[in-house]
């Protein structure tokens, strides 16, 4: 396989088709694009028409209204990477909210010029949703859309090629170095680790591991994540502030006074971030103080591995199911444990996604290592 060709993972692929099919069928995106393109170009004939000017403001906040809650908005990393794959992208409800804002925001707004483009955007939209309906039977007919729906907190771990060059070694160091993350946060929230870790998938192209987390380890890790892009980009702000005092020529010694408050900014989102996650998840009457402080060690080891894999482009993202999983019922108050997981793993995504690029390293921090195990 040549390295720029792509590799649909059909799993992927099904959950974004899912996604996009409820955008236009049940949200019924594409008919009130049509109104938009209906109500403005009535609005284009008659433009002293007061009523035709506010139905075409209307089917606007309409649509606006509808992509807001579009289910498109709110996927996992790994999916939206498989509708882009899969270049359906322009149908998203994020590209075509952009789109639609981009018509809108046009200065002088001119309804002809618009309704033009509304056409064109109409256009477009139909033919990408017909091949993505064609691409929906067609797995359907094979049976992929068919998989049982998600009953439990999946976290996936996204290596890009970028980082791990299809290297053995690197993806081995990112698996012993997130187990052991895993491991700790088990034990923190259920005095033991878990016998098994069942892996849920695995990705092409790029490298994504999925796999299956009890709720309170998955809210550890999510907790840990924010922590770690707030850290990462604490450091990258330091960075850009450092290099445009460069520019303009400002002292040394300032500059160097500067810098060396970085890693103690770091630090102390490290800290606060484990402080968060004991608080959090309520350490297990099994576990002795001792044994607890070793936790918070390896969890400290934990940040700085995550810390040095984020740099290189390393994401993590939790995907959850629309209730609270069965296998979980019997734990404490999972129902509001449930709506804390799905809050936080959007505010993840957000901050994922206000990242700059990483396909090349922001920062001189090292190689990501596995956190060492204390024996």
């Amino acid at each position: 396989m040549k390295p720029e060709e792509v590799v649909l993972d059909t799993k992927l692929l099904a959950r974004a088709l899912q996604s996009i099919q409820a955008d236009y069928k049940d949200n019924k995106i594409l008919e009130y694009l049509n109104a938009v393109l209906e109500t403005s170009t009535a609005a284009q004939a008659n433009p002293a028409d007061t009523a035709a000017q506010e139905r075409f403001s209307t089917a606007v906040g309409a649509i606006r209204s509808a992509l807001a809650k579009a289910q498109t908005r709110q996927l996992a990393i790994s999916v939206q990477r498989s509708i882009r794959d899969a270049k359906l992208e322009s149908i998203a409800a994020s590209h075509l909210s952009k789109k639609i804002e981009s018509i809108l925001g046009q200065i002088p707004f001119i309804q002809a010029s618009a309704t033009k483009q509304f056409q064109q955007l109409v256009n477009q939209t139909q033919q990408k949703w017909k091949a993505a309906s064609q691409i929906f039977d067609a797995l359907e007919s094979l049976g992929i859309m068919s998989e049982e729906e998600q009953n439990e907190y999946e976290v996936g771990i996204l290596m890009p090629t970028s980082y791990t060059n299809n290297d053995l070694r690197v993806f081995d160091k990112q698996i012993e170095g997130w187990t052991r993350i895993v491991d700790a946060l088990s034990e923190l929230a259920y005095g033991s680790t878990s016998e098994r870790i069942r892996v849920t998938g695995l990705g092409r192209g790029s490298f994504e591991l999925f796999f299956e987390l009890a709720p309170w380890v998955t809210l550890g890790m999510l907790t840990l994540g924010k922590g770690v892009l707030r850290a990462l980009r604490t450091r990258y702000d330091t960075q850009q502030a450092v290099d445009r005092l460069r520019e303009i020529g400002h002292p040394k010694q300032a500059i160097d006074e500067f810098l060396s408050k970085s890693p103690k900014l770091v630090d102390g989102i490290r800290d606060e971030t484990l402080k968060a996650i004991f608080e959090l998840i309520e350490i297990h009457p099994d576990t002795e103080k001792t044994r607890a402080n070793e936790l918070n060690a390896k969890l400290s080891f934990g940040f700085e591995f995550a810390l040095k894999s984020a740099n290189q482009g390393v994401d993590i993202e939790v995907s959850v199911p629309e209730e609270a999983p069965e296998v979980a019922k019997a734990e404490a108050k999972i129902e509001d444990l449930h709506k804390q997981i799905d809050s936080l793993r959007l505010e993840l995504l957000r901050e994922t996604k206000e990242l700059p690029d990483r396909t090349e390293p922001l920062l001189e921090i090292g190689q990501p290592e596995p956190v060492p195990s204390k024996e």
